[in-house]
């Protein structure tokens, strides 16, 4: 259904310009959008044959989801904590060695899926992307370094400003 600029009313004096949008086909182009396509998960085989069909718009919707029950959940650990063991530094460096523990895993991980999918370690290893260390070394280490001055600057602010104000503040 087209929308109009016209205030809810039907009748539109002479001269003034009447601006619709079709959601329908947004943004005018004759197809549908793209939350309305539909992503095909086929499953290794060693799991199933099935193929599982989920529309964009309801994967878009969970990640959403997902993004905000993790981004809120953030900060819980802290408040755990005992208060002079983990004061802005200290959580900041557990949580970057937890965060890489994580990354290490997630990497086996895929290395894991790589190598049933393709029956071999060796096969598997070389079937996932290069690291690409010498052209990445220099901003990977920047962006690292300005994540982790704003993580360390977030975390002190949620200390001192409480979770509502340091929070909203950071995002």
């Amino acid at each position: 259904t087209p929308l109009s600029s016209s205030g809810g009313d039907d009748t539109t004096s002479e001269g003034e310009d009447q601006v619709s949008l079709d959601l329908e086909s947004f943004p005018h182009c004759g197809q549908p959008p793209h939350s309305h396509q539909t992503l095909h998960f086929h499953l290794p085989p060693l799991i199933s044959k099935r193929t599982i069909h989920v529309p964009k718009y309801h994967l878009g919707l969970f990640f959403a989801f997902l993004n905000g029950l993790l981004a809120a959940t953030i900060m819980i650990p802290l408040h755990y904590a005992p208060p002079h063991s983990t004061q802005g530094i200290g959580y900041s460096m557990s949580f970057g060695i937890a965060a890489m523990i994580v990354v290490v895993f997630a990497w086996l991980l895929r290395w894991m899926v790589c190598a049933l999918q393709c029956r071999s370690v060796v096969k598997g290893y070389q079937s996932l992307p290069s690291f690409h260390f010498k052209d990445m070394l220099r901003p990977g280490m920047l962006a690292g370094l300005l994540y982790s001055i704003g993580n360390l600057s977030g975390i002190v602010s949620i200390q001192k400003l409480g979770n509502f104000m340091g929070y909203s503040l950071n995002q």
